[in-house]
């Protein structure tokens, strides 16, 4: 098992600074690839999974040194797309996923599942409970398990 490199803290970062990545990644070329423990997350599956709100030139720099990026999977056979989908509120994150490796969209993980399940996932966790409350108000205590009684 590989601990975690200073490229992999560096991306973590609340505000991660791209030319501190690019600088980084100079003293150690290999850090870009390496996984940081047993699920293999390399950089950019660290980053994809941890700002809602991400520098896309960080994104970038990372792919300038790893053009294959886009393409490493985790043990459990995620793409950076994968996890962005799952964690990440960021639009243009998942956007940028998509441009730089269009065929993850249709790639599966180890549970048979292609980044958009996560994306309607993420969406109905965030935004359906709310829009079922809204259309059904005071039926959200509501066990729809539970049998009618009889009158």
């Amino acid at each position: 098992m590989v601990a975690w490199l200073p490229l992999h803290f560096a991306v973590t970062l609340q505000k991660p600074n791209p030319s501190d990545i690019s600088a980084i990644f100079s003293s150690n070329p290999e850090s870009i690839r390496t996984g940081s423990d047993s699920r293999l997350m390399n950089p950019c599956h660290l980053f994809s999974m941890s700002s809602s709100n991400p520098n896309l030139m960080v994104l970038q720099q990372l792919k300038i040194h790893d053009y294959r990026m886009g393409q490493s999977i985790t043990s459990d056979g995620s793409t950076s797309l994968h996890l962005a989908a799952r964690h990440s509120n960021s639009v243009a994150l998942i956007k940028e996923l998509i441009r730089i490796h269009p065929p993850a969209l249709r790639m599966l993980n180890a549970e048979g599942e292609t980044p958009f399940c996560f994306v309607f996932e993420n969406y109905y966790n965030n935004y359906g409970a709310q829009y079922i409350e809204r259309i059904s108000p005071g039926r959200s205590g509501t066990n729809r398990n539970t049998k009618p009684t009889g009158r």
